[in-house]
């Protein structure tokens, strides 16, 4: 049990998916009476985390006062919602190509006509004149 709890690694496993398979470990141990304190199971739990949990992990570890389980869980679950966004915002953030188009309502020499109204209102505020 202690090599696999040792073995163990996050890997592209969910928080949660990680979290039952160490908590699935533990109460093995626990019903073989070989209970393990908070401080081992904190670290193996931090210990099979990826490189992206660095930050957390380095947290945690200096942290002064110890924290439960229910809180590492839930800190865990944070990054690990914080790390998704970020990938989400990653492959939305792509450059886009400068895209030029004529407005039907402009006239290719002169200013834009106002076929509709002034542009010049609220539509056009703080960003120089016209649109």
């Amino acid at each position: 049990m202690h090599f696999q709890l040792s073995t163990l690694k996050k890997e592209s496993l969910t928080i949660t998916y990680y979290f039952t398979k160490v908590k699935q470990l533990l109460d093995t141990l626990f019903a073989i009476s070989y209970p393990l304190c908070y401080l081992e199971i904190t670290l193996y739990l931090l210990v099979g985390l990826p490189s992206s949990y660095d930050s957390l992990v380095t947290s945690i570890t200096t942290k002064l006062d110890s924290i439960s389980l229910d809180d590492l869980y839930g800190y865990l679950l944070t990054h690990e919602n914080h790390l998704n966004q970020q990938n989400t915002f990653n492959e939305f953030n792509l450059p886009l190509p400068n895209i030029v188009t004529s407005h039907p309502d402009r006239d290719h020499h002169g200013p834009p006509s106002h076929k509709c109204g002034s542009h010049h209102g609220n539509l056009s505020r703080g960003r120089g004149r016209g649109f």
